[in-house]
């Protein structure tokens, strides 16, 4: 049914995969896809939850940087839209979120995952964070202000005006994440965070997370022009366009999709 992610479905809980190998490099279909996987557990009655995770080793390596940076501006603005909407469907649903984070997440990936109600990474040489900067694109106002809401605004700061990548101890201590557990445990963790939530009442639980995420979703969608706007300006900047042109020369030395 997808050509991206994988969706199986056992008792009320939905597990979500990322299957575009070799790094799991969100392009446009793959935010497509999620959007409409959310959209349709959302509508079946028997479904009360998500865990979005992978196989092992990279969760997600972030934006498809070798399919976007040749894009011109209108083909870049209509994929940052969709990207945007796939964070407000995830961030938004009223479904129980969990992110099983089985291997490396920098920037779009960690950005999935900071759009979960709840983030367990596994333990290993894996690396997370906000790297935009680092990579010369510019942080979005909404992803910022998101950060600080859940890092704090010191920790915030630092980490995404360096665009660090952090190891999960130190991504636990910051709030990144908010359980580290061995690879071969992710997933049960995962379940039993989900089975926590569900215990909640629903309405309550769902009325709940609308008020805490609402306004700041509802601000995202207002300011989206102008956001975009903002965020191409620094994509084709010189000094932008040179940092993701060297990028993009190594990820094709290497063979990466991304």
């Amino acid at each position: 049914m997808y050509e991206t992610i994988t969706v199986e479905r056992a008792a009320s809980i939905a597990t979500v995969r990322f299957n575009r190998p070799p790094v799991n490099a969100l392009n446009g279909t793959l935010c497509r896809e999620l959007i409409a996987a959310i959209g349709q557990l959302e509508a079946d009655p028997h479904i009360d939850a998500l865990v979005l995770t992978s196989a092992a080793g990279i969760f997600s390596a972030g934006l498809d940087v070798r399919a976007l940076y040749p894009l011109e501006q209108p083909a870049m603005r209509t994929f940052w839209f969709t990207f945007c909407k796939l964070f407000r469907a995830l961030a938004g649903t009223p479904l129980v979120t969990v992110a099983a984070i089985a291997g490396h997440a920098p920037a779009g990936g960690c950005v999935l995952a900071l759009a979960c109600d709840h983030r367990i990474m596994a333990d290993g040489p894996y690396r997370i964070g906000l790297n935009e900067v680092a990579v010369g694109i510019p942080m979005p106002r909404w992803l910022a202000h998101w950060a600080v809401a859940i890092l704090g605004r010191r920790h915030a700061e630092r980490m995404l005006q360096l665009g660090a990548l952090v190891e999960p101890a130190e991504a636990l201590y910051v709030g990144l994440v908010d359980a580290v557990v061995a690879q071969e445990s992710l997933m049960d963790a995962a379940l039993a965070e989900v089975a926590l939530r569900l215990d909640v009442p629903a309405v309550a639980r769902r009325g709940t997370k609308v008020a805490l995420r609402g306004d700041a979703l509802a601000a995202m969608e207002q300011a989206a022009e102008a956001d975009t706007d903002a965020l191409l300006h620094g994509w084709y900047s010189p000094e932008c366009r040179a940092v993701m042109g060297a990028l993009v020369s190594r990820l094709a030395g290497r063979g990466k999709g991304a």
